[in-house]
């Protein structure tokens, strides 16, 4: 399965105990965010394939009507070019993969 379609399919997953509604003008918008750690080793592969998946029309989420916005970032580093930066900045234990969707979906109440 490729990973957009499995980021899909474990969503529909979680929302396997809730309904909705049959009026189809109760829609919400909703905003995701996910943050997760990268395995050592494995960040220079998943940019790669993050960047195969391309811009605009010829990303993959461009296919899904209801996402108007998302966004994958891999953070490998922290900025201290800032002013007021800590003089000695914390340092990242890995590499994360940070991503940010925000989607129109029908209105879904619990089962």
């Amino acid at each position: 399965m490729r990973p957009v379609q499995a980021l899909l399919a474990s969503a529909r997953r979680g929302m396997s105990g809730f309904t909705t509604p049959n009026d189809s003008s109760h829609v919400g918008s909703y905003a995701v965010m996910l943050v997760t750690p990268i395995e050592r080793d494995k960040t220079e592969p998943l940019a790669r394939v993050l960047q195969a998946f391309g811009t605009g029309e010829s990303s993959p989420l461009a296919k899904l009507p209801d996402v108007h916005f998302a966004r994958w970032v891999i953070i490998d580093r922290l900025r201290t070019d800032w002013r007021g930066a800590p003089s000695s900045p914390s340092k990242l234990e890995s590499a994360y993969l940070f991503f940010d969707a925000d989607v129109t979906a029908p209105a879904y109440r619990r089962a």
